[in-house]
């Protein structure tokens, strides 16, 4: 991407061409096919490869932007942190709706309304991916000289500070762990799952909360307003283990301290890395965001991936969890 030049600028077209064809495809992989099981599972696995290639191509130029809309790292906070409170809210209302509108149309489809409700939420969502392209602008001009493929791999090799940020942003992997098994302990532990949606509304009000990152960045370096954040969110974790689940208000305030201070801890991440551009800029005088800014997706979906696997695999077999009725 950093190679790349179009009239719109460096990343500007992809915020175009990519939410048609994430669209497109999250569609194709809710679909029911009408085949055997072979061919259900190969679909079913080429669906979501594809949809995972595609989901890069669409998130690497979105944070890539903030490198190019400003050059000022507090605008550049602003901006990440505008685009954390949009992601965050949209994940919150994912997981607040759609199990509602799966149950609603599954009386009228053969698939519990999964594709149904996959369509509801993509005509929402396009127009508003769309607009996007419509209102940002790059504001920071590219670098004169062509930026070669070899260009952007030196680019990388020099930004040691990158990969320090990232080092920490794969540690949230515990915090996906916990995600994953919310669902298990609402059923099993409170006896009822529709509390997984408490979780959306957790992330909507402190995405919303988040607003505050900025002020706070203006008054305290970033490195150490995260490392503030991560030992806060340790230590809620800690009451959490000995107040237990008994006093359920007090469970969600605490769940929901965890939610926020997680989230500020994203916003940083994002910015810092932007930051780091910068840096490696100022070694090689090549200015390559997109090889930056792809660090942060794939160390996030390699966290998200490892999370899954741990949470399925590891952590609610040494918890002993059974099934109820078993």
């Amino acid at each position: 991407m950093d190679t790349i030049n179009s009239r719109f600028g460096k990343f500007r077209h992809f915020l175009l061409i990519a939410p048609l064809l994430i669209t497109g495809v999250t569609l194709l992989s809710f679909y029911k096919i009408e085949a055997d099981m072979t061919t259900k599972i190969l679909y079913a696995g080429v669906t979501y490869i594809l949809w995972g290639t595609l989901y890069a191509i669409s998130d690497i130029p979105f944070w890539s932007m903030s490198s190019v809309m400003t050059n000022d790292s507090a605008q550049r906070t602003r901006a990440v942190t505008a685009a954390m409170l949009g992601v965050n809210a949209g994940i919150a209302c994912a997981n607040i709706f759609f199990p509602k509108l799966a149950a609603f149309f599954a009386q009228y489809s053969n698939d519990k309304g999964y594709f149904m409700a996959a369509l509801v939420m993509m005509l929402v969502g396009l127009p508003l991916m769309l607009n996007g392209f419509m209102q940002i602008k790059e504001r920071v001009p590219s670098s004169p000289e062509k930026v070669t493929i070899r260009d952007t791999f030196h680019n990388l090799r020099q930004n040691k500070p990158l990969f320090i940020v990232l080092l920490s942003f794969f540690f949230c992997v515990f915090h996906n762990v916990a995600g994953g098994l919310y669902i298990y302990f609402f059923i099993n532990n409170l006896g009822d799952g529709s509390l997984q949606m408490a979780i959306g509304v957790m992330g909507i009000v402190a995405a919303v909360l988040c607003l505050v990152a900025p002020m706070l960045t203006r008054r305290m370096q970033k490195r150490k307003l995260f490392m503030i954040l991560c030992g806060l969110d340790v230590a809620v974790r800690v009451v959490m283990w000995f107040v237990g689940y008994q006093q359920v208000t007090m469970l969600f305030i605490l769940l929901g301290l965890s939610t926020l201070f997680v989230m500020m801890t994203n916003i940083l991440t994002s910015s810092m890395i932007a930051d780091t551009i910068e840096y490696a800029e100022y070694h090689t005088n090549k200015r390559c965001a997109a090889i930056t800014f792809s660090g942060q997706t794939f160390t996030g979906k390699m966290r998200r991936s490892r999370a899954k696997a741990y949470c399925r695999g590891c952590s609610l077999g040494f918890v002993c969890y059974r099934r109820l009725g078993r």
